[in-house]
């Protein structure tokens, strides 16, 4: 579907029983996720969220993340696409970290009382993005930051910190140490040592649980690092590169450009453009 709104994106899906996504990633807009119908198990960055119905999920800029199921059913969602263009509004008038303190808080429950607001809501969104008038823009815009300031109002109601049970305990500690040392030459067997479990055990269970490989979520994390350093700082592609874990400049621009879809370069440009 086309983008007929600029720097925004949001669609309604129905998603058959065993759908996974494709692929892990991060991606440099924000998203927010509701889920309609079904249940879904999301990982991101280190955390495991449970997903039912009336549940949002936040995802900020560069976080890596993946949605799996857990029930043989299918499942609806409403998901949106979005950049820091459409917060500046919100945060002129409230502020950038009730914004991130927000964003932090990455499962909202919505209370039943409020349920109907939102559905309807989202609902006048999905129907000027999908037939836009010259209208549609600012009652886009509009609908985006009621839903927005809805969201900064229950932030406090919503505390939720993750869904990690004991059986994720050491999967989560394994991404965690994965977070904090990925700039070190790090090998699954060293990891798997620092949870006490076997390599190959560790292996298949790293991936059953999140949906990565050890060295895929490895090299994602250091991506993702680099992609936030091409946009913090003015340091070269090369100093990034090995600040990340990346002994060779070039094999990190061809995984940069698998990862983003951008070289380093390109990506620098793109986002710095914003």
């Amino acid at each position: 579907m086309a983008n007929k709104i600029p720097n925004f994106y949001i669609d309604k899906v129905t998603r058959e029983p065993y759908f996974q996504m494709p692929s892990n990633h991060f991606h440099s807009e924000y998203e927010i996720y509701f889920l309609l119908t079904g249940t879904r198990k999301f990982f991101i960055n280190h955390s495991f969220y449970t997903l039912h119905p009336n549940d949002f999920v936040l995802i900020s800029k560069g976080e890596l993340h993946r949605t799996s199921f857990i029930a043989d059913a299918s499942h609806e969602r409403i998901v949106m696409y979005f950049n820091d263009i459409w917060l500046n509004h919100v945060v002129d008038t409230f502020g950038r970290d009730i914004l991130n303190q927000c964003l932090a808080t990455h499962k909202r429950s919505i209370a039943e009382t409020d349920q109907l607001f939102i559905s309807n809501l989202l609902e006048k969104m999905l129907d000027e993005y999908n037939s836009p008038t010259i209208y549609s823009n600012k009652l886009l815009q509009n609908y985006f930051e009621e839903l927005l300031i809805f969201l900064l109002r229950t932030t406090s109601s919503n505390e939720y910190t993750n869904d990690n049970t004991a059986n994720d305990a050491d999967i989560v500690k394994a991404a965690q140490y994965i977070c904090s040392n990925y700039a070190h030459d790090l090998t699954l067997k060293e990891v798997a040592d620092y949870v006490n479990l076997s390599p190959t055990y560790f292996s298949k269970k790293f991936k059953d649980s999140t949906g990565f490989g050890f060295k895929e979520y490895l090299i994602h994390i250091r991506v993702k690092e680099a992609a936030h350093q091409l946009l913090e700082t003015k340091d070269s592609i090369t100093t990034i590169a090995a600040r990340c874990g990346f002994t060779d400049s070039n094999y990190f621009g061809d995984l940069f450009r698998k990862v983003t879809k951008l070289s380093p370069r390109e990506y620098r440009k793109k986002q710095s453009a914003y």
